[in-house]
């Protein structure tokens, strides 16, 4: 007895013949699947499975070709794997190293022509203009302060001696020894005394406070002429050395103390020292602790000034001859690449962009710090 399928006043429920079809091709599924993992040899793909004459032809591909899954549009096999780049980023990416290679070469040969800034120059600009002071001719040697003052010296006595010769002085010694001459035992001498008057005669014998010429002992004390150091070596020989002394050392000292300080100034400059509060400092502390870190400032910035002017050089020449950085794999890229064509540049202008010079100059920095990365 043939079971009836489910009615409604006699007449079978919308879609029930669909239904039956899909139960039994879940069916018929189920058993090849059961089939199969019981070791049979037939290849399911290539078996021929018999469908009941009742399944209709749409539900059958409706199984076989799910609805839900997405069509292939042709793009499924250009996809690459996450991380990994295209073969046009790829390619882009290797045309960009070439292009930094290019600047970079560029960049180095026109560093070379460009002037490096002179240290020495600007140094001794400054030192000339702030203190009179060249350091261009200062003694290789530096001199401690200690050298200095005995250079002076040397220099001053330099200068005395030219005043005051020693020819000059030889003659007030002999001048001294005449004033003051040394009698000794033997001698003919003739003096003045305050109570016998003039005495002639040898000198016999000299003692401490007395001399006796001939066969009269006379005080020291008495005589009048010639001095009585005459008689006593030590004193005789400090008036004689008093004389020249007041007669030439004396004015030889004074004119080297003048001279001393008429050249103490200049031979400190000249060894490079400078003034400052009552010592003399040299020029090379002054340049270490002032100067040298204003140097340092202006180097910088001419350094800055020689890198931006070759850079924009370079920039530019390789904008003329067409080498320009790709944008490709660049999160803020919004082209490709600045064309050579003023047509073909228009046409790929960005929206907010009003003429081909805005557009080179928006994308330039982006190129630039690609060029010299």
């Amino acid at each position: 007895m043939t079971a009836k399928p489910y009615t409604t006043n006699g007449h079978e429920p919308a879609g029930a013949s669909r239904y039956r079809a899909w139960s039994r091709w879940v069916l018929v599924c189920s058993m090849i699947v059961v089939l199969s993992s019981c070791g049979g040899k037939k290849d399911a793909e290539s078996e021929t499975i018999q469908l009941p004459d009742d399944v209709p032809e749409e539900t059958v591909m409706s199984a076989e070709t799910p609805q839900d899954l997405p069509e292939d549009d042709g793009t499924a096999s250009e996809t690459v794997a996450d991380g990994a780049p295209a073969p046009a980023d790829e390619a882009a990416s290797k045309e960009d190293e070439k292009l930094k290679e290019i600047a970079k070469q560029r960049f180095e040969i026109e560093m070379a022509r460009e002037p490096r800034f002179d240290r020495q120059a600007a140094l001794r600009k400054i030192v000339l203009e702030k203190h009179k002071i060249d350091i261009n001719v200062l003694p290789a040697d530096r001199l401690s302060n200690k050298d200095v003052e005995a250079l002076i010296d040397a220099k001053a006595l330099e200068k005395a001696s030219e005043e005051y010769t020693a020819e000059e002085r030889q003659d007030v010694v002999l001048q001294a020894e005449k004033e003051y001459p040394l009698f000794q035992k033997g001698d003919m001498v003739t003096v003045t005394t305050k109570v016998r008057g003039k005495v002639s005669g040898v000198v016999a014998a000299i003692y401490p406070t007395k001399v006796k010429i001939g066969h009269v002992l006379l005080l020291i004390s008495d005589i009048s002429t010639p001095d009585p150091a005459c008689f006593n070596e030590e004193v005789c020989r400090k008036r004689r050395e008093h004389f020249v002394r007041v007669n030439f050392d004396i004015g030889k000292d004074d004119y080297m103390r003048a001279a001393r300080k008429r050249l103490t100034k200049k031979v400190y400059r000249q060894q490079g020292f400078l003034p400052v509060g009552n010592d003399w400092v040299h020029v090379q502390d002054l340049i270490d602790a002032e100067i040298a870190p204003l140097v340092d400032e202006m180097a910088t910035a001419h350094q800055a000034e020689r890198e931006q002017r070759v850079r924009k050089r370079v920039e530019e020449q390789m904008r003329d001859e067409g080498l320009t950085m790709s944008d490709v794999g660049s999160s803020e890229a919004q082209s490709t690449a600045i064309p050579a064509d003023d047509d073909a540049a228009a046409d790929e202008l960005p929206s907010d962009a009003t003429s081909d010079d805005e557009f080179e100059d928006d994308g330039l920095e982006e190129e630039l710090d690609d060029f010299f990365e």
